[in-house]
């Protein structure tokens, strides 16, 4: 059975009532602008909604990867990215020599991840990032074989110089080599307002 990721699946439900709403705008059947005035806290709502459900859920999990000792947080990590927060940007920079991937995840701050210096773990290592408000920057060592899905509601999109912005952006790149090599990285980073860069 295909896996569904939940953070895919409330991406889609607010991109759909997103756009239903900016639709009901244009036909003149609703203000948008008035909605969003007197509801705006309903984002930090379902922001939060988004975080609880996402923590309990077996639909968005990864593999469970076990980190090495030095903790997740601000600075130098081991061999893999673990890391969730609610308030405060996320910076982190691995040097492993078999990088295992991770999952970070934050909802209000920027998200700066630096593989510049790692190399990938044997087989398709897989990292997911996942931010609500804040921007996300990756940074992965020249040369390295990855795929990459990065989404927005709202925001610009920059996957090495392959640029998209404006409503519901995304894109999804994969190197040459990808398919044929054997130490790899798939990268799937979503966020629903704020920029994404990988490079």
């Amino acid at each position: 059975m295909r896996e569904v990721r939940f953070h895919i699946l409330f991406l889609g439900l607010i991109l759909i009532a997103l756009g239903v709403l900016l639709l009901l705008h244009t036909r003149e059947q609703l203000d948008f602008w008035e909605l969003l005035e007197r509801y705006w806290p309903l984002v930090i709502i379902l922001a939060g909604i988004y975080v609880l459900l996402h923590a309990f859920s077996p639909w968005g999990a990864l593999p469970h990867v076990e980190a090495a000792s030095e903790p997740p947080g601000t600075g130098l990590v081991g061999d893999a990215f673990l890391h969730h927060a609610v308030w405060g940007d996320i910076k982190l920079v691995s040097e492993a020599t078999a990088f295992r991937g991770g999952s970070v995840h934050t909802v209000f701050g920027d998200v700066e991840l630096d593989l510049s210096r790692a190399d990938i773990a044997p087989g398709e290592q897989k990292l997911e990032v996942s931010s609500t408000f804040g921007e996300v920057t990756l940074r992965v060592k020249p040369g390295t074989p990855v795929a990459v899905r990065a989404t927005t509601v709202l925001g610009d999109v920059d996957v090495f110089g392959q640029k998209r912005s404006g409503l519901g952006p995304g894109i999804t790149y994969q190197s040459p080599d990808y398919a044929q090599a054997e130490a790899k990285l798939a990268v799937w980073i979503s966020q629903v307002a704020g920029d994404i860069t990988v490079r």
